[in-house]
């Protein structure tokens, strides 16, 4: 029995009875701690589905008029901001799963829409209306879900997923894209059917999906969070580990009261800032329409970006986040981003068929600090303005894409790359000196490390 509020309540018994030496071996195992993972990633897998799907730059600019397709951006962006507001709302008001369907079916509906006709303009801004709500839900969900439902040593690879589906999207959409360049209405019908079939996976594996414990235990369901956690951690039965995520979560929720709702907002401006300058910075280097213009609409060139791109954040996803840590990854990413920069610099400045090379490495190095920002959203701040924060970063981030998408394509050349090279240089400092090391903490202490705008390398 545990006493809360002058209550009891009732928390089920810890067997004891399990041999110590066997869990030990059993966690050490290889293969059980990817099963693990797995189950974990389950948990957000409807949220990373249907940014995958809506993460492809449709409709494809061979159908469409070159004016259109900022338009199309614009709308997509517009949307996702209703979709994040709706979101940072609706996920400390219901469950995950309700949430998860919602998405989904925005999805599948914006799939069908896209497939039944895909050369009329109101039907392409239905559509990338529909896409942009289903993405700021889903983004908002997972990026505040992954690290309420991941163990700490998971949490960097179950967070990194947001990155990571949507750069998968963009990849597999620039792949189709290149190999049917001479065919853009067999492009389009693929990519609407992949998007139909997408949505129907993520509402299907609602059914495995497992609801966040943090949501059950604000609700006063122990008893379901211990067993949602156990699910989570795939375990038989309540083991410590159990327990100690159980009591992380309670801690943590224990920990965001004893603060007011205005104090939580106080707390969570520094990292907000310091979060928000290199997720802006990102999205000036990899948005469709500078990837398409730096290409020259060539798909191939695309794909190649794309790969650049996606071979990073797997990378980062499931072999370095935890191991190498957020900080060094940001950092690397900045330093390697402001070299790649200069290059193309001073590349377009002469020979113009070489630049494409520091382009992919731009982006592969800028997918470092992508990654590790995710992470950084999921553990900065407080419970209670979690959401709130995340919708307000993903705001200005659809701003900056609003910004360029309204803006004409002949800013994508040399003075353009050479103002990023400058912000960029000037991230350098930023990312070694106001960036805590979070990897192996708890929630908690994670957020502790983000209070001070200054932290040692």
């Amino acid at each position: 029995m545990e006493v809360e509020n002058g209550q009891q309540r009732r928390v089920p018994a810890f067997d004891f009875s399990r041999n110590n030496d066997v869990h030990q071996k059993e966690h050490e195992n290889c293969c059980e701690i990817q099963m693990k993972s797995k189950m974990q990633n389950n948990s957000v897998a409807p949220s990373a589905l249907v940014i995958m799907a809506t993460s492809m730059p449709l409709p494809s600019y061979f159908s469409a008029f070159e004016e259109d397709i900022h338009l199309y951006q614009i709308n997509f962006n517009i949307a996702c901001i209703i979709g994040a507001l709706f979101g940072a709302y609706a996920i400390r008001q219901t469950s995950k799963n309700l949430i998860h369907i919602v998405t989904s079916i925005l999805t599948i509906v914006s799939g069908i829409v896209f497939c039944a006709s895909p050369n009329y303009f109101m039907s392409m801004v239905l559509f990338r209306y529909l896409q942009g709500l289903a993405f700021g839900v889903a983004t908002v969900t997972i990026l505040t879900t992954a690290s309420e439902v991941a163990q700490t040593k998971y949490r960097g690879i179950i967070a990194s997923l947001e990155p990571f589906s949507i750069a998968t999207g963009y990849f597999t959409y620039s792949i189709i894209a290149s190999s049917l360049v001479d065919d853009g209405s067999l492009l389009d019908s693929i990519c609407g059917y992949l998007i139909i079939l997408y949505g129907a996976i993520a509402l299907l594996t609602i059914i495995i999906s497992v609801e966040s414990p943090l949501y059950l235990l604000s609700q006063n369901k122990e008893e379901d969070a211990l067993l949602a956690i156990q699910k989570l951690q795939k375990e038989e039965t309540l083991t410590k580990d159990v327990f100690k995520q159980y009591y992380e979560i309670k801690d943590l929720i224990a920990d965001d009261k004893t603060r007011t709702f205005k104090k939580n907002l106080q707390e969570g401006i520094v990292p907000f800032i310091k979060i928000t300058v290199i997720r802006c910075l990102n999205s000036l280097t990899f948005n469709f329409l500078v990837m398409s213009t730096s290409s020259g609409f060539e798909t191939y060139m695309q794909a190649i970006y794309g790969s650049g791109r996606w071979i990073s954040v797997l990378l980062t996803t499931f072999f370095m986040i935890e191991s190498v840590g957020r900080r060094k990854l940001l950092a690397s990413s900045c330093i390697m981003s402001t070299v790649n920069l200069l290059v193309i610099v001073l590349v377009n400045s002469g020979i113009d068929s070489y630049i494409w090379i520091p382009i992919v490495f731009l982006q592969f190095f800028n997918g470092f600090g992508q990654v590790s920002t995710a992470v950084y959203m999921g553990e900065a701040f407080s419970v209670s303005v979690k959401p709130l924060y995340i919708f307000l970063i993903l705001l200005l981030e659809n701003l900056v894409e609003i910004i360029i998408a309204a803006t004409c394509y002949d800013i994508f050349n040399t003075l353009y790359y050479a103002s990023l090279f400058i912000l960029f240089a000037c991230s350098i400092p930023f990312s070694l000196y106001m960036f805590p090391e979070t990897a192996g903490l708890p929630l908690k202490e994670s957020r502790w490390k983000f209070l001070n705008w200054i932290t040692k390398f």
